[in-house]
């Protein structure tokens, strides 16, 4: 494989995990650590994270005065709608 072509992969290898190290950070400070929201609420946005969602996008419904239910009605609304 020409040195080049490795480069190009290496520095998009590189990008991928400083943005992985990004959102897990982001996700751990804005919400993992909030004692504002439950248990399931987290645990519903940590799914949403593993099914491949933006984080800008879990953001958007990460908040701590809605229902589970709720979240997981604007997720799949996102799902059909603008995915």
């Amino acid at each position: 494989m020409p040195i080049w072509i490795r480069t190009v992969q290496e520095k998009q290898r590189i990008k991928k995990d400083e943005n992985a190290a990004y959102v897990y950070d982001s996700f751990v400070k804005e919400i993992a650590s909030d004692k504002r929201f439950s248990a399931e609420q987290k645990d519903f946005l940590m799914h949403c994270m593993e099914d491949g969602f933006a984080y800008e996008e879990i953001r958007r419904i990460a908040r701590p005065e809605l229902d589970v239910a709720m979240m997981e009605r604007l997720a799949n609304y996102y799902k059909k709608k603008v995915k």
